[in-house]
């Protein structure tokens, strides 16, 4: 496969793909646009980054319920804000957003420095944030699962079935920590 890779926002790559501008995307199954082939290649489910001596990082996992009266971390991109908000909204909980943060790095490092719990589907492998303090990361258990799928403008097309395949079992080979392919 010849690729070229263009990171996108939700909103431009839905309208990427409605547009037929890309022939195939690497994204989280959700805000895409109808009329689009999905291939699931993951299901993920969401973590908490803790700061190191947080009392929740002695669990070997929390829930929602254990994270709704803290203040909350979040990557402020296109639709993860409310992603997680409905998270909370549908175990009937509260949710906290203490701060918006530009990029994933910078919310980790504010998680990190205890400026309040960090929620996130992405799990970079270094257990640092980017000033060095350490990150603790748990599963939460009640949050389900979210999918990412390879999505394809038009009915899909060989290619595209064998790249999901392809992706699948790199996820399957990488990953098993954070991630299971489907």
């Amino acid at each position: 496969w010849a690729l070229n890779a263009r990171p996108m926002g939700f909103a431009a790559l839905a309208e990427a793909l409605k547009a037929g501008t890309v022939d195939a995307a690497i994204s989280w199954g959700l805000g895409l646009p109808p009329g689009l082939t999905l291939h699931p290649i993951a299901l993920i489910r969401p973590h908490a980054l803790l700061a190191e001596g947080h009392p929740l990082a002695l669990q070997e996992a929390v829930t929602l319920a254990d994270l709704a009266a803290l203040p909350l971390v979040l990557t402020d991109q296109d639709l993860s804000i409310t992603h997680v908000q409905v998270l909370f909204h549908n175990a009937g909980l509260p949710c906290h957003v203490a701060h918006r943060c530009a990029t994933l790095d910078l919310m980790r490092s504010f998680a990190a420095n205890g400026l309040g719990v960090g929620l996130s589907y992405t799990q970079p492998a270094p257990r640092l944030s980017h000033d060095g303090r350490p990150l603790i990361v748990r599963p939460i258990t009640d949050a389900g699962e979210e999918a990412v799928v390879l999505a394809c403008p038009l009915a899909g097309t060989h290619d595209v079935a064998e790249m999901a395949q392809f992706l699948k079992s790199l996820i399957e080979a990488r990953s098993p920590r954070a991630s299971k392919a489907v």
